[in-house]
């Protein structure tokens, strides 16, 4: 599996050997694709970036390494080109975001696994560099669990159905580690724009004890609070009051794994066929 891949971008021995001696494990092929992808950082003239660039570089073989070498003999394919060479260019801009990388080495992985390689889709690496930490965070969450909850407020006209105010959309609130509705909203829009998720409104999960949640939240009580007081304004001040009441409705939905995003899950963000999840 050491067959050196024809390289017509850049001859690899005119820059430091990123890697060596080259791992017997990953091979030439990816020592080479490693080399043409950051060999130039190491010509950094400022020194102190030079040696940042070389220790990230170090790190993100290493962990190649690894990941390669836990894949059995039997099921080890040479990297493709057309796979691995784009992550590894987009992995640089990446090197402090610990969850958009592992992504990145978790697509390099599975692409050299022929278990997993007919997964992996070209698409894969600008899915990843059009998400934020968050996101990965929130489409884990999916690992395990088909639908997860959402909701949507509306204040909603008492005399006429169809009128109604958005109050907030895409409320999301099943990641424990982040609360901020608005950066779950924008991290769930961006997900289903990308292709990963979708929203269904009007379908929702039948146990209604896991919607409960959203009715504490602040932005639900304090809608409804400013509500119920314009409704008690409009009945004593009629002259001066719009007299059209409204009431706070949540409309009850689910979100859920588009097919890519499922099969983006199992390449991108599962743990590796041969490695233990960490505890």
């Amino acid at each position: 599996m050491t067959d050196k891949v024809d390289m017509d971008i850049a001859d690899s021995k005119a820059v430091p050997n990123i890697l060596n001696p080259p791992s017997k494990v990953i091979g030439n092929a990816l020592s080479d694709l490693l080399n043409i992808a950051f060999g130039y950082l190491l010509h950094e003239k400022s020194e102190e970036k030079r040696l940042k660039s070389q220790k990230h570089i170090e790190e993100l073989s290493k962990k190649l390494n690894e990941n390669v070498s836990s894949i059995p003999e039997e099921h080890r394919i040479p990297p493709k080109k057309s796979i691995v060479g784009p992550a590894l260019e987009a992995t640089k801009y990446y090197f402090e975001e610990d969850e958009i990388r592992e992504m990145f080495e978790n697509l390099i992985t599975n692409s050299m696994d022929n278990r997993q390689s007919a997964k992996v889709h070209p698409s894969f690496t600008e899915i990843i560099k059009q998400m934020s930490p968050l996101d990965a965070q929130n489409l884990k969450l999916f690992e395990h669990k088909a639908q997860l909850p959402i909701v949507q407020f509306k204040a909603k006209s008492r005399d006429d159905i169809n009128k109604y105010l958005l109050v907030a959309t895409n409320v999301f609130i099943s990641n424990t580690d982040c609360q901020d509705i608005d950066l779950q909203a924008v991290s769930i829009s961006s997900l289903c724009r990308i292709g990963l998720l979708e929203i269904r409104y009007g379908e929702y999960l039948t146990d209604n004890s896991i919607y409960e949640p959203f009715l504490s939240l602040p932005i639900y009580n304090d809608t409804k609070n400013r509500l119920d007081l314009l409704n008690i304004a409009s009945d004593k001040f009629p002259e001066i009051t719009n007299k059209e009441k409204y009431y706070l409705h949540y409309e009850k939905g689910v979100v859920q794994l588009t097919p890519l995003g499922n099969t983006f899950i199992s390449v991108c963000l599962n743990p590796l066929p041969n490695k233990k999840p960490n505890p």
